[in-house]
């Protein structure tokens, strides 16, 4: 089956054509897609989401641990990194950040208030 995408894998396998396929990234790379992908979910208005999970694996062998990162918009794109740990420190601040400036754009929910007639009645104690 060499010599064919991954799609075409999937295809002949009879699995559809519907498969995402996930991609493993730079830091870098992750970080300019992620930006990418929430820019590409504000334009949609106020229905776009963005789907980011962290994961810890230690290597069998190792003593240093990798932090997997993926992101998804739960449809078309999917993509993730590896940050090793000695790496983190620089990985972390800016992954926050850009989460920041993404967030901004959100709303806050109103919570309803409860009407002044419907109150609930205090239960007075028994002594």
């Amino acid at each position: 089956m060499t010599g064919f995408s991954q799609e075409k894998k999937g295809e002949r396998l009879g699995l559809g054509l519907g498969l995402i396929i996930m991609v493993l990234l730079s830091n870098e790379a992750f970080l300019l897609s992620l930006k990418g992908l929430y820019e590409s979910q504000s334009s949609k208005g106020d229905k776009g989401t963005v789907f980011l999970t962290q994961k810890m694996v230690i290597p069998h062998g190792t003593k240093e641990s990798v932090c997997l990162y993926r992101a998804t918009d739960g449809a078309h794109k999917k993509f993730s990194t590896r940050v090793v740990s000695g790496e983190s420190l620089k990985f972390h601040p800016l992954l926050m950040n850009l989460m920041k400036s993404s967030m901004g754009k959100l709303r806050r929910v109103e919570k309803k208030k409860e009407k002044e007639g419907k109150k609930k009645p205090l239960v007075a104690a028994l002594n």
